[in-house]
């Protein structure tokens, strides 16, 4: 398995003189070591070393094509449970309850399934936690 680590930092330096020559030590305001919380094969490095992102802007993401098939799926499910559960509704006087209970449980079961599967194909999109400058990039690492 490959890892990617990201660094972020933001760093903020105004001087403002003429003829100044000074060794010092720049530090970060923030920083944050960014990875996937979920393995899988890299598709794209949407930043590079110096690159400036704000908060919440998509730095790296996972090959998730099979996820986003999954999603359109559980949203098809959605669509469909909620028109049977909305049929039996304006029949719901004349079923016996527990019919009535299993189509509730059907629908209810595919909108958890679909916020389910939103929150797996969120885990495959690396993104800034805030505004800042990539400092360092490592990949390759054999894990």
């Amino acid at each position: 398995m490959r890892k990617l680590i990201l660094g972020l930092a933001i760093l903020t330096l105004s001087l403002s003189a003429s003829n100044i020559y000074a060794t010092f030590t720049v530090q970060a305001k923030k920083s944050a070591n960014l990875a996937f919380s979920s393995s899988g094969i890299i598709n794209k490095i949407l930043v590079d070393v110096t690159s400036q992102v704000k908060k919440d802007d998509i730095v790296a993401t996972l090959k998730n094509d099979d996820l986003k098939a999954r999603l359109e799926i559980s949203k098809t499910a959605v669509k469909y449970a909620k028109l049977d559960y909305d049929r039996q509704i304006k029949v719901k006087h004349m079923i016996d309850k527990s019919k009535f209970d299993k189509f509730a449980f059907k629908y209810e079961n595919a909108k958890a399934q679909l916020i389910y599967q939103q929150s797996i194909l969120d885990k495959t999109i690396l993104k800034a936690p805030f505004d800042g400058v990539i400092y360092i990039k490592v990949q390759n690492l054999e894990m």
